[in-house]
């Protein structure tokens, strides 16, 4: 262990482990033998994980030791094959991980991916979210519905978010302090909000590197897809192959907020028509 923070702290994300899945959903899922492969790779070459938790803290000044090779791996949406595949692998490995759930599905189904015909895959039952806990992994929290919190009014976004993190207190006991924003998506109001509301940190996607000066509001991930190769993964956790995190908004999300938000309020409208 070392007092010095590295110069690269990669965060890698995954979604359900299966071998099967539809067409639009096959790049965010993962055979369960591609995933072992991968996990035993990173417990053989010496990097150390950490949980998002125990990385915001060393981020914030509260703990400075952090691994000299730091690797953090996250869950997102709460599928069940995280508790029936990625726990067994990655408790024989000795690696942590942390797990943002989308609280509106606990025990259900996945609805929200029915557009890509996925929406009857296992979430995660409220035992098995309290089993992962009581395993040490990191509960965090991804929302009640998993909707873009920036294509909706503030107000509405503060109930995804509060909802969500009192679902998972009441599961588990205890504090939740990290968030995942779905799909990425916030605004500079949303993330004040987390700041100023109990959370310590909250994770981004950005398809970049974390490091020292990252914003603990907007962690930078990148998504580990189905077609990346032992290579491919090897040269992002050495901080080859992603751009480096940035602060602030770049043009190009504004815009993409933009054309969202225009997406959702003609869907709207036209379902106004259809209805009366």
């Amino acid at each position: 262990m070392t007092t010095a923070l590295p110069s690269r702290i990669p965060i890698l994300i995954y979604h359900s482990l299966t071998a099967e899945a539809t067409e639009p959903y096959r790049p965010f899922s993962m055979d369960p033998g591609q995933f072992a492969e991968q996990m035993e790779h990173i417990a053989a070459g010496g990097y150390e994980t950490l949980t998002v938790g125990q990385l915001s803290a060393a981020l914030a000044g509260h703990n400075g030791s952090v691994p000299e090779r730091p690797l953090v791996i996250t869950f997102d949406d709460g599928f069940e094959d995280t508790y029936s595949v990625a726990l067994p692998i990655l408790t024989k490995l000795g690696l942590r991980s942390t797990v943002y759930v989308v609280t509106g599905q606990i025990g259900g189904k996945s609805g929200w991916l029915a557009p890509q015909g996925e929406g009857e895959r296992p979430m995660l039952s409220a035992g098995q979210v309290r089993d992962l806990d009581a395993a040490g992994v990191d509960i965090g929290s991804h929302g009640h519905r998993h909707v873009a919190l920036d294509e909706i009014p503030f107000a509405e976004a503060v109930r995804e978010i509060e909802t969500s993190r009192d679902t998972l207190e009441e599961i588990v006991g205890h504090r939740v302090v990290t968030f995942a924003y779905p799909y990425g998506y916030h605004t500079g109001r949303i993330k004040r909000y987390l700041e100023t509301t109990g959370f310590e940190s909250a994770c981004a996607v950005k398809q970049a590197i974390s490091h020292p000066n990252d914003d603990r509001f907007a962690l930078a991930r990148a998504i580990v897809n189905s077609d990346i190769t032992i290579e491919g993964l090897d040269s992002w956790i050495r901080g080859e192959g992603l751009p480096m995190s940035w602060r602030g908004e770049r043009p190009q999300t504004t815009l993409w907020r933009y054309v969202r938000r225009m997406k959702r309020a003609l869907s709207r409208s036209g379902e106004g028509d259809v209805h009366g």
